[in-house]
């Protein structure tokens, strides 16, 4: 890419995200800012209940002065239940999204939507195609994280501060790209959500294909990156009922617009 092609790509992609954002906020400010914020709880609630049981148990076990050993084992069994009673509550997180397009296309949606995987038959290939997406993720998490985690045992073993720090800074471009990585299945998602008659396969191959022309990637990514400044701010916990949300409908809202290009 050319430095003037690059400059008429980053002008575009600003108006762009711009424009979808604003589309977005306007989405949201007709009557549907309460559905989604308590879709959001809904979504977050097996996260948040398992927390809370866990620490529960874990504290009582302590608090009956159970053997050292038992309490960790008891940990360690817990803990291996987080990740697979997280993928099977992941059709929420999936209904939620559904919520997020149905608000970009204008249609009217409920608080009832986040449950819509969980009926009629859907579960199933909810849970096909967000295994298939979960496996993609955390295999390209995997792979990123070889070069920071081998920098950091090589620090271990010479205790050379550089190999320290480059671990640290590896570590996060990783997950900054890690992060940038999953808006790709923003657009598989609104494939689905478009025609769910399309077979799981063929959804993840149009996702793909969709974001490959004409530097719809890039821009995509683009438009994650201009939300920096609000995603800081969750860092103070409360903005996150509204962030994410705004974010999410974007998102969806931008898949929404690449998919009407193919998908009529």
């Amino acid at each position: 890419m050319t430095v003037n092609e690059e400059s008429n790509f980053t002008a575009s992609s600003v108006n762009v995200a711009q424009t979808i954002k604003s589309q977005a906020l306007y989405y949201l400010g007709k009557n549907n800012w309460g559905n989604i914020i308590a879709g959001l709880f809904i979504m977050i609630l097996p996260a948040i209940v398992l927390y809370m049981l866990f620490g529960a148990i874990i504290l009582t076990a302590g608090l009956l002065d159970c053997p050292e050993n038992i309490v960790r084992i008891l940990g360690i069994a817990l803990d291996s239940l987080y990740l697979p009673v997280l993928v099977f509550a992941s059709p929420l997180a999936t209904g939620f999204l559904r919520m997020c397009y149905k608000i970009s296309k204008e249609e009217n949606t409920g608080l009832g939507d986040i449950l819509y995987f969980y009926s009629g038959g859907r579960f199933g290939k909810c849970m096909s195609i967000n295994l298939n997406i979960i496996v993609r993720i955390i295999g390209h998490i995997l792979l990123i994280a070889i070069f920071p985690v081998f920098l950091a045992l090589s620090y271990k073993m010479t205790g050379n501060i550089v190999l320290f720090y480059g671990s640290i800074l590896f570590g996060v471009f990783g997950l900054i790209e890690s992060f940038l990585y999953c808006t790709k299945y923003t657009v598989t998602l609104s494939v689905y959500f478009e025609d769910e008659s399309i077979e799981t396969d063929d959804i993840l191959k149009l996702g793909r294909d969709f974001l490959n022309e004409k530097n719809k990637r890039k821009s995509t990514r683009f438009l994650l990156i201009t939300f920096s400044p609000l995603i800081l701010l969750c860092f103070f916990i409360v903005p996150i009922i509204f962030v994410v949300p705004y974010i999410c409908v974007s998102l969806m809202n931008n898949g929404k617009w690449i998919t009407s290009l193919y998908i009529k």
